[in-house]
């Protein structure tokens, strides 16, 4: 059993003349600037998990990692603030090298699953994917070297934040941009749903929420907008580059839903015809409205979605089944 921190945000950044304000409707949310891109109203810290997420940049980390990056605090003194005093007995010993072990996993990436998102450059020391450096997680996708390469993806088999992560490139503007994606493969990724379950933490795959800039992109937009193919719009990154080696057009929302923006950036491709394919497990009403968003929008373009069974998405489908699920697309009538 790991030592639980009793550790007071609130108390603590109080005595320090730091500005915070409750999340109305959260059970225990505050709001702060994020120490890592600045940004105020944009990080979330939950007081009683002791957990926090930057909703622009993704950063994240528990109290101690935030005493470590918004003061300058060092590790020790760090996790002495958070945790209180030690138990020096053999047996509070065993308990604290027990969870120093789990802090060094979670910090070298082990179970840390939340796609990363800046708005900086490819990371220096990323490895370009090819043939002959393939990821097991693009095999067992069954996703060639070809598409990989087209798809410029990287991989970042370092030390710190980006380890055992691919790397996937984009344009924000005339900014790049990336994703950088665990490289886990479908049985590391059940394996650490277990381990989050037993610490009793909430599993959360990605997190690109709304009215972030990633609302403002989509996921390969320039490799497929000027393709007079039908386009398929998909959710995830592993959704486009498996509809891509099915030789599918595709590209992807990096969300749940259609933004505005995007629906105007799907508006402006050369296609005719445009399917909205979300995950399976997006409720009807989220599919409905950015069905209808387009509609709105991309005048003139024939829109349909197609509605996948619960727990199914696109990245477990062969090519065979994406093109019957595309010929059952549906227009909806809103």
């Amino acid at each position: 059993m790991l030592m639980k921190s009793h550790f007071n945000i609130i108390k603590f950044i109080k005595g320090r003349g730091i500005k915070y304000e409750e999340v109305t409707g959260s059970k225990g949310e505050i709001l702060l600037s994020c120490p890592v891109c600045n940004k105020y109203h944009h990080f979330y810290y939950n007081k009683f998990k002791n957990m926090g997420t930057c909703h622009r940049c993704k950063w994240s980390c528990n109290g101690a990692g935030y005493l470590i990056e918004a003061f300058g605090i060092s590790r020790k003194e760090a996790l002495k603030i958070f945790y209180g005093e030690k138990d020096a007995s053999a047996d509070g010993l065993l308990e604290r090298v027990r969870e120093l072990m789990d802090e060094s996993r979670a910090a070298s990436g082990d179970l840390d699953f939340g796609d990363i998102v800046f708005r900086t450059p490819i990371p220096k020391g990323s490895e370009r994917i090819t043939r002959y450096n393939m990821p097991e997680v693009f095999l067992e996708r069954k996703i060639n070297s070809f598409v990989a390469k087209r798809a410029n993806s990287h991989i970042y088999n370092h030390l710190g934040r980006y380890r055992r992560r691919i790397i996937f490139p984009f344009n924000v503007g005339k900014t790049e941009t990336f994703t950088a994606v665990t490289s886990f493969t479908k049985k590391d990724v059940e394996h650490v749903k277990k381990i989050y379950k037993k610490k009793g933490m909430k599993f959360m795959k990605s997190l690109h929420p709304k009215g972030s800039f990633m609302s403002e992109v989509l996921y390969l937009y320039e490799l497929a907008k000027d393709s007079h193919s039908p386009l398929v719009v998909v959710e995830g990154v592993w959704d486009t580059l498996t509809l891509i080696g099915c030789e599918i057009n595709a590209m992807g929302s990096l969300h749940s839903g259609i933004s505005e923006k995007q629906a105007f950036l799907l508006s402006n491709t050369k296609s005719d015809i445009i399917y909205w394919m979300p995950d399976g497990d997006v409720p009807t009403e989220v599919v409905k409205k950015s069905h209808k968003l387009l509609s709105e929008i991309c005048a003139g373009k024939t829109i349909r979605t197609s509605l996948l069974p619960k727990g199914v998405d696109p990245d477990n489908l062969s090519k065979f089944e994406v093109e019957e699920f595309l010929a059952k697309g549906k227009r909806f009538l809103i």
